[in-house]
């Protein structure tokens, strides 16, 4: 039910990107900072 939620949301905006950050709980920023530094560094190009 998530993933489908999640692909409805995608649907709502030609600019938009999902990322999946699999090996983090709650707190992506702490778990895995290098997924936010990516998606940081993409927003500004």
């Amino acid at each position: 039910l998530r993933e489908e939620m999640h692909k409805e949301l995608l649907k709502l905006s030609t600019n938009c990107t999902q990322l999946l950050a699999n090996q983090s709980s709650h707190f992506v920023w702490i778990d895995e900072p290098e997924i936010i530094r990516q998606a940081v560094q993409k927003l500004m190009q």
